[in-house]
């Protein structure tokens, strides 16, 4: 018998359809049917999100393709996308005239004014926005998991707060669905026959980079957390599952990083290609030397990055345990403290305890977000306070360990994710600074480059 919603609940209606009145039972098959209609144009629209593919690798932009056709009928902006927005704007400052043959679609030759500077600014911020914004990225949910009442579990749960899910019973399964429909995140659980959950992850982390990996492990098992964050995890989940809303809310926030990274990655391809037709036209030379200038950009990064300095706001213990990581620790007593070294650049990671009251965790993220979109915030709380943390997380370089639902052995290990997110970001700002500075000049004809 099928598991299907729509069929469970037409088998019930079934059942008690003899005790309904004539017009009472017609009212229910009725509504029976407008409910299949609606989900079946739920279930296609699904599988018909436009997943896009990104690189990261500066050696392959030249291969990359512009933007697909706007929609007809754009979704509206998300709430999480209106934290993305400051990091497609192009940085202010004096830029000159231009030809404006590439980002600014609602320009020609026959306006009869030329723009000024800021308005240059606005219609590429405009434009860049708008192409990040329109995009289909899939919020949908793989759960790779053997066992069914575990199945039965986790989408019943993710389905009481609107989630999609599938399911895949085994690795290969995992792959084939993963390569036939998007997604925005796989929950890998515990029974898979065909795989070691470590070595699935690995491959999954490996084909597909951006998506985000919740991998469900026993809660009194730390080394096995750790070595399934290290193997490319995003996250983990504990068993037995705290609660459904604890579930919603890591799904939540897994789905918001997604959708984030996959948009950002997006607009970086997105002008790359603009980038590499404008150099094409100017010939082969120009666009050679402006490929050589990209990658000498992101090397000088790589190597000239400056050392990464942690700010702790918390117990003398806490400090010791961040020294292991080998990066300098500097303790502090006050958020002040924490939001004046941000402000002069001074750290790229925070830590703090969240004690309302006291120290509000909370807050501080929400006023060093203003300050600083690239710097990683680690707050260590309760589970009293998940969601509130999960709405201030959003899209930026955040995390947090929940005391003492999550055990402290999880906390290096997630701080390290955090660091390596926040290396990971910043190079990405890099480059997408790099690329708007690049297709700016290409748009000036008496540029010689």
């Amino acid at each position: 018998m099928s598991n299907h919603p729509i069929v469970v609940l037409r088998n019930l209606a079934a059942e008690i359809t003899s005790q309904l009145a004539p017009e009472q039972a017609a009212r229910l098959q009725d509504a029976l049917n407008h409910l299949q209609t609606a989900w079946a144009a739920l279930e296609k629209q699904a599988n018909q999100v436009e997943y896009v593919t990104v690189v990261t690798d500066s050696d392959e932009i030249p291969k990359i393709e512009e933007e697909n056709p706007e929609e007809e009928n754009p979704e509206p902006v998300s709430r999480d996308m209106h934290a993305m927005m400051p990091e497609l704007r192009v940085p202010t400052g004096e830029i000159p005239i231009q030809q404006l043959v590439e980002l600014m679609p609602d320009s020609g030759p026959d306006d009869p004014t030329e723009p000024s500077a800021e308005e240059f600014l606005q219609r590429i911020n405009r434009q860049v926005e708008n192409f990040a914004r329109d995009l289909k990225i899939s919020p949908r949910v793989l759960i790779v998991e053997d066992d069914p009442s575990n199945q039965e579990l986790l989408v019943e749960r993710l389905a009481e707060h609107e989630v999609l899910a599938d399911v895949a019973n085994s690795a290969e399964d995992a792959v084939d669905r993963l390569s036939d429909k998007a997604y925005g995140v796989v929950m890998v659980g515990q029974c898979i026959p065909d795989a070691d959950p470590e070595a699935l992850i690995a491959k999954i982390r490996s084909a597909w980079p951006l998506l985000e990996i919740l991998v469900c492990v026993p809660a009194d098992d730390a080394a096995q957390a750790e070595a399934m964050l290290q193997a490319g995890a995003s996250d983990y989940l504990p068993l037995p599952y705290p609660n459904a809303h604890y579930l919603n809310m890591k799904v939540r926030l897994s789905q918001a990083r997604h959708d984030f990274e996959t948009r950002i990655n997006a607009v970086i391809q997105h002008l790359s290609g603009s980038f590499a037709k404008l150099a094409k036209k100017r010939g082969p030379d120009v666009y050679k030397t402006y490929l050589q200038s990209l990658k000498r950009s992101l090397d000088s990064y790589d190597t000239n990055a400056p050392d990464l300095r942690i700010v702790v706001m918390g117990t003398p213990q806490l400090s010791k345990a961040m020294r292991q990581l080998g990066h300098p620790v500097v303790e502090v007593k006050t958020s002040k403290e924490i939001e004046d070294m941000v402000r002069m650049g001074m750290t790229q990671i925070v830590v703090a305890v969240d004690q309302p009251g006291q120290s509000d965790g909370v807050e501080l993220m929400y006023r060093l977000r203003q300050i600083s979109p690239t710097v990683g915030i680690f707050i260590v709380s309760t589970e009293m306070r998940l969601q509130v943390l999960v709405e201030a997380v959003g899209t930026t370089i955040g995390d947090f360990l929940l005391r003492p639902l999550e055990g402290r052995e999880l906390f290096l290990p997630r701080l390290k994710k955090l660091i390596s997110r926040q290396k990971q970001m910043t190079r990405y700002r890099l480059l997408l600074e790099e690329l708007k500075v690049m297709n700016i000049n290409l748009m000036n004809p008496t540029d010689e480059t």
